[in-house]
């Protein structure tokens, strides 16, 4: 069968499956980043079931090291996605599900969370500075060296969330107060 051009596959997958949801939108990028892998300086190419097998990958999503920044994924579900190391700066991410999602060393400057629910994710190394967690619920959440400085944390739920000594808290922010559990990192 015919090979296809990269920039044909959206709007192809689009039509096939005439689904403009983000969970679509996503395993075509994972193909995409699957194979960019391996296809180094080459053109990417799928055939049609190719792609079809993509689009139908089961849970977890891996988008290790995804380039989302300003990327709109409001009301997604990405729980269980791994997203470690993914840049996702200034990220609409506004009531998204990421509970049980992998986000440790990724990059959520300046990205709006508004709403969202991270129960359970790791967010260790990443970097939160600027971000707005309002009204987020971080329950059980690993915060182990996050950098949550100028973050906005109002209405947020973090308790049973987990802290270290190197985790940078927004000024004034008193992380015992909100419940967060400090674990001593050896």
């Amino acid at each position: 069968m015919e090979k296809l051009w990269v920039g044909h596959i959206l709007w192809l997958a689009l039509l096939i499956h005439q689904d403009y949801n983000i969970s679509t939108f996503l395993a075509i990028w994972k193909a995409i980043l699957i194979h960019n892998r391996y296809l180094k300086g080459k053109i990417m190419q799928f055939t049609i079931d190719e792609l079809s097998a993509l689009l139908t990958q089961p849970k977890p999503l891996q988008l290790v090291r995804s380039d989302l920044r300003k990327a709109d994924l409001s009301k997604a579900d990405l729980s269980e996605a791994d997203l470690s190391g993914a840049y996702l700066n200034s990220a609409r991410l506004r009531y998204v599900n990421l509970n049980k999602a992998n986000l440790s060393d990724a990059n959520l400057s300046d990205a709006n969370l508004h709403g969202a629910t991270l129960l359970d994710a790791d967010l260790s190394d990443a970097v939160l500075s600027g971000s707005d967690l309002s009204g987020a619920k971080l329950n059980g959440a690993r915060l182990t060296y996050t950098n949550l400085v100028e973050a906005n944390l109002s209405g947020a739920d973090l308790n049973g969330a987990k802290y270290n000594k190197e985790t940078k808290w927004p000024d004034g922010f008193d992380p015992k107060t909100a419940g967060v559990l400090l674990e001593e990192v050896i």
